[in-house]
């Protein structure tokens, strides 16, 4: 397409590939004539019957998504933090200690001394926050 041509349309109608005579965006605007094509694609009838076939689609999916949402918007449990943040320190210290025992039996004792440096500065946080969070 003239570039000239593609400018002037684009300015006219907002786009080149404008069709005014069906208010749509056609390809076959691609060209400097008005349309390659012969008789419109909107026209074609098993265009229209898979135009028909996505609408379908669209508001079957619309409705699926709706029941599926007000099935469920009841059921969504709170969940609620029932730990406190000690004990979840705790917890934590339990791990790395049996972490820390494991790499010891498997002859990693490098990996180990680090998490039983872990584990003593996880318990030091705990002491703080058990004697009130200095």
């Amino acid at each position: 397409m003239d570039e000239e041509i593609r400018k002037a349309r684009s300015r006219q109608y907002g786009s080149f590939l404008y069709c005014p005579n069906r208010d749509c965006l056609c390809f076959g605007r691609e060209t400097d004539l008005e349309c390659k094509h012969e008789s419109c694609i909107l026209d074609d009838p098993e265009y229209q019957a898979l135009q028909k076939r996505i609408e379908e689609n669209r508001k079957r999916n619309e409705l699926n998504a709706l029941r599926e949402n007000s099935n469920t918007s009841h059921r969504q449990v709170i969940r609620r933090q029932t730990k406190t943040a000690a004990e979840m320190l705790e917890e934590r210290i339990r791990r790395k200690e049996q972490y820390a025992r494991e790499c010891y039996r498997a002859n990693y004792p490098k990996r180990g001394d680090d998490i039983v440096y872990e584990i003593v500065r996880l318990r030091a946080k705990l002491r703080k926050l058990k004697e009130g969070g200095r």
